[in-house]
């Protein structure tokens, strides 16, 4: 499947602290969107930059926007991030926000 195409011209929203998790980790995100108001990718930035928790964050957001740039819903991805027990990871908490 070939990948939809992303221009220049996306809108964007930057997204506060998207919370923390029970390590303690905060962060802060934002999307891209697709001219029809889909998001096309996700950016997710750690409170404590260069640690193995931001760079975890930012490649799950980097997947996450590949995903989504070659047609997979939003919905499918919160699907797959869910966890028993209502805890959730910066990119669900993220994608909770913006697609409630």
């Amino acid at each position: 499947m070939s990948p939809l195409p992303v221009n220049g011209c996306r809108t964007g929203d930057r997204i506060g602290s998207t919370g923390s998790n029970p390590g303690g980790q905060f962060y802060t995100g934002g999307i891209g969107r697709f001219d029809d108001g889909r998001i096309a990718e996700i950016f997710i930035n750690g409170a404590k930059v260069g640690s193995a928790a931001e760079a975890n964050a930012q490649d799950a957001a980097i997947v996450a926007s590949l995903a989504l740039q070659h047609g997979c819903p939003v919905g499918t991805i919160r699907h797959a991030l869910a966890r028993s027990g209502g805890s959730t990871g910066p990119l669900a908490t993220l994608l909770g926000k913006v697609e409630p």
